[in-house]
């Protein structure tokens, strides 16, 4: 069984600059590794001794992000048969668990009143029925399309002509260390209706997440890691002796409003004589980017210089780093 030369496995630092003064990378004589950083304090710290380095790569905070997950529901006047309830499902995924038997299922529906005609009145009035049906378990907003752009529910007037539902995913909450904002896993199923006893579809569902403007970052997902791995080092940096204890804020360096750029090295710890072991570590450091409507991928340019300077590893930097340069 492998012996680690400290007890963890997994050491994540923030730096704040690529100045002298708040990062440097030096080798010693025997070309192992080492990382010189500043804590929220201001206090020098020094990482682990990196050596016999296995793997190495950066990662840019763009291919980190995500798009919210969304649908847009569509018929037409051809689609409508008098006496049918079209009915949409919201099916839910993984909603308590991580199985796929954890499912969990919305639904909205609206009565055809003529056949060939109206579906502007029965789209509007499904739209109605579905915000009320998912707004109190908040995982989802649905919105209408008048006159090709999107408006609340509540705001839908008389005149107002509806000819899409917009079906969309609410970032969830988030508390650092306590509540992860996980990506809401839906799909929206338009189940068929009946025609002349024939089964007919009487909408389109589109998958329109590629063409959403917001962007969400990284900084939450890094910040919730630097609180978990700082954990390792020490209790005082998850609370403990509560109510007597130094407040998260004041002892994290990351900001979960920006995006973070990421540098990985996978290395081991190999004892002497018969203690040849590996024991495998990563060490990541997480570098300010910008946000994600103004990336700034300089400081994670001039760390990975730095790194690349001393000669124990070359580390290839991202495309996503020189985008906004060209």
């Amino acid at each position: 069984m492998a012996t680690f030369s400290v007890n963890k496995v997994k050491h994540l630092y923030v730096v704040p600059s690529a100045n002298a003064s708040d990062f440097k990378a030096y080798t010693d004589q025997e070309k192992t590794l080492y990382f010189g950083m500043k804590d929220a304090k201001g206090n020098a710290v020094r990482s682990d001794q990196i050596t016999n380095i296995l793997r190495a790569s950066a990662t840019a905070a763009e291919s980190m992000q995500r798009k919210l997950k969304t649908y847009k529901i569509t018929a037409t006047d051809a689609d409508m048969v008098k006496g049918q309830v079209g009915v949409v499902r919201l099916s839910y995924k993984h909603f308590v668990g991580i199985s796929d038997e954890d499912s969990y299922f919305e639904y909205g529906s609206a009565l055809m009143k003529k056949t060939g005609d109206d579906v502007e009145v029965f789209l509007k009035e499904l739209a109605k029925n579905l915000y009320d049906n998912t707004r109190k378990q908040g995982m989802v907003d649905v919105k209408a399309i008048v006159n090709s752009n999107e408006k609340d529910i509540k705001s839908l007037g008389d005149a107002d002509v509806v000819t899409a539902i917009i079906v969309r995913e609410i970032e969830q909450a988030w508390v650092r260390g306590v509540r992860a904002s996980e990506p809401v896993d839906f799909t929206v199923v338009t189940p068929f209706i009946t025609d002349g006893g024939v089964d007919a579809a009487w909408a389109t569902v589109t998958d329109e997440t590629a063409n959403q403007t917001t962007v969400l970052g990284n900084g939450k997902k890094v910040a919730d890691m630097e609180y978990f791995h700082l954990g390792d080092r020490a209790d005082i940096y998850r609370m403990m002796g509560w109510p007597n204890h130094w407040p998260s804020e004041d002892l994290l360096l990351v900001d979960p409003t920006k995006q973070y750029d990421l540098i990985d090295i996978h290395y081991a710890y190999i004892g002497a004589s018969e203690d040849t072991n590996k024991g495998e570590k990563d060490i990541t450091l997480a570098i300010p980017a910008g946000t994600v409507d103004a990336p700034d991928h300089s400081v994670a340019s001039a760390v990975l210089t730095a790194i690349n300077a001393t000669g124990a590893v070359t580390i290839t930097e991202p495309d996503e780093w020189n985008a906004e340069e060209e």
